[in-house]
């Protein structure tokens, strides 16, 4: 007996809390926080195409970056450049001593004049005495090169030349010069025979991770828009050129996009937010501020007759904006997007 009287007890004691919590739900949505009649301001609820949302963070690249070195080790004469300065394609960037230089191209220049004269000897000797070569045996012409030193004094000038003429460096193209660090009458392996890097900026390549679950949500060619940590109101529109399709030990893939940089004001190596969107047709949307949280249940209030229904819904995807709907409201209603925190059950309300 005292087991069935312990059980039916139980019993009574659950049914009560039940019938409890259930009121006072029931009261929660009926109560008004406040009296007086409260200002909203309502959207209408449409079925229509949704842009699901990918966000993600990377970095900027310029696409087009150089770093310019020096191809010989010399004394460095002067620098016409400075960080920041924006050249063209050809402008003098630098120059290095030609002293040493121009000395050993005439070097090389009176070497082979040497070897030309001593080539000629050569070839009296097998009974040429025309200097055209044209008529001379192959063999034979190939032979006095050898003797006279010819073909190697012809390297030597040519090497000579070519030093020279990378004293004088040059912008290789369009773009404002970055980490320049040498300066003059200096050497330049002082500086890792480093001149500077060169950058294009009119074209900037972003570089984020995307999810492995992710990846079927993006494509070549998409848009993107882009928003430097820096400038988080200011939005920047890409394209999608390269997805790397290989997972790494993280899950992520590796995904690259260029923006035009008419601004001038991305940077090479700047922090970046990215957004991607993905059209979703036939969807009931709503602004997401017309959906709140009520004991741990979605709850949006619709406007009739001057009053606040209370409905639960059940949600699907959203975005930074709007949120998708399955059940609980239909197309058409009109929905209150502010001022709806203190609402409940039928409170009376006006519009803004």
């Amino acid at each position: 007996m005292k087991k069935i009287l312990l059980f039916i007890i139980t019993i009574s004691i659950v049914s009560c809390i039940g019938s409890s919590e259930a009121k006072e739900e029931k009261d929660l949505s009926k109560r008004s926080f406040i009296n007086e009649e409260i200002k909203v301001a309502i959207a209408t609820a449409k079925i229509k195409n949704f842009n699901k949302e990918l966000v993600s963070n990377g970095k900027l690249y310029a696409k087009k970056k150089a770093q310019l070195p020096f191809e010989i080790s010399e004394k460095i004469q002067s620098i016409f450049i400075k960080n920041g300065d924006r050249v063209s394609k050809g402008t003098l960037l630098a120059e290095l001593d030609k002293q040493k230089l121009k000395r050993n191209l005439s070097l090389a220049k009176t070497a082979l004049e040497k070897a030309k004269i001593n080539m000629k000897d050569i070839l009296l000797g097998y009974g040429f005495k025309n200097p055209d070569t044209t008529n001379i045996p192959v063999n034979v012409l190939k032979m006095s090169k050898i003797k006279s030193n010819y073909n190697s004094a012809l390297s030597s000038l040519t090497e000579a030349n070519y030093k020279l003429s990378l004293a004088t460096i040059q912008a290789p193209f369009n773009g404002i010069i970055a980490n320049l660090e040498a300066t003059p009458y200096n050497m330049t392996s002082n500086f890792k025979n480093t001149l500077c890097t060169l950058i294009d900026d009119t074209t900037m390549q972003a570089v984020f991770p995307v999810l492995e679950s992710e990846i079927e949500q993006i494509n070549r060619g998409q848009e993107i828009q882009l928003f430097p940590f820096s400038q988080p109101n200011i939005a920047y529109l890409g394209k999608i050129t390269e997805i790397n399709p290989v997972i790494d030990k993280d899950g992520m893939v590796q995904v690259k996009a260029v923006v035009t940089n008419k601004t001038k004001k991305l940077f090479d190596g700047m922090n970046v937010k990215i957004l991607l969107r993905k059209t979703i047709p036939n969807k009931l949307v709503v602004p997401k501020s017309a959906v709140l949280l009520r004991q741990n249940k979605k709850v949006v209030f619709t406007l009739k007759n001057g009053e606040a229904f209370w409905n639960y819904v059940e949600t699907a995807q959203e975005n930074s904006a709007e949120i998708v709907i399955i059940k609980g409201i239909e197309e058409g209603e009109k929905v209150i997007i502010e001022g709806n925190l203190n609402l409940a059950h039928e409170t009376k309300v006006t519009l803004e």
